[in-house]
């Protein structure tokens, strides 16, 4: 178990252990930690053991008091402190399934039924964010005006890439 509420990315079953990956300075990709909730509330509903689903929604209760960028998080985050690591931010690799999962996971808890749901923030949190993508990652090509999605490797504070991953189409 990591010191914080983000998991570590690499996990041994066979040994019972888990530990920080041994590149990108230990962190764990964002969208990895933010895409085992439903598996997991999945697992506690099979197992009537509600300790699975609680666990994993540690990660979104914590990652709803870190700094954003109009709703955007860089795509690594650290097991050992909790923080967010550098300021890339994309929709492709390694921050994709975190917008993914704010969704899915409010949908999966009720959210939709309910405005008083405990998960309400999930559904705050994914608005939030794809207002910051309209607003920040989403041009039009120069000349012919095709819409892409591109990427601020830099942050919010840095030059715009026009860079479009494939896994954004998905």
């Amino acid at each position: 178990m990591s010191p914080s509420a983000i998991p570590f990315s690499d996990v041994n079953l066979r040994e019972k252990s888990a530990h920080a990956a041994g590149f990108d300075g230990g962190a764990s990709s964002t969208a990895e930690a933010a895409t085992v909730q439903m598996e997991f509330w999945y697992l506690s509903h099979v197992s009537g053991d509600p300790k699975y689903g609680k666990s994993a929604m540690r990660v979104f209760e914590h990652m709803k008091g870190l700094p954003k960028a109009e709703g955007l998080v860089p795509i690594f985050i650290s097991p050992k402190s909790g923080d967010f690591i550098g300021n890339n931010i994309r929709l492709g690799s390694r921050g994709d399934s975190y917008y993914e999962y704010l969704l899915k996971v409010w949908l999966q808890q009720g959210g939709a039924d309910s405005e008083a749901s405990a998960v309400t923030y999930l559904r705050e949190m994914y608005e939030e964010a794809m207002s910051g993508v309209k607003h920040l990652l989403v041009k039009r090509s120069q000349p012919k005006g095709l819409v892409f999605v591109g990427e601020l490797p830099n942050g919010i504070t840095g030059n715009f890439s026009p860079k479009m991953d494939h896994l954004v189409l998905t």
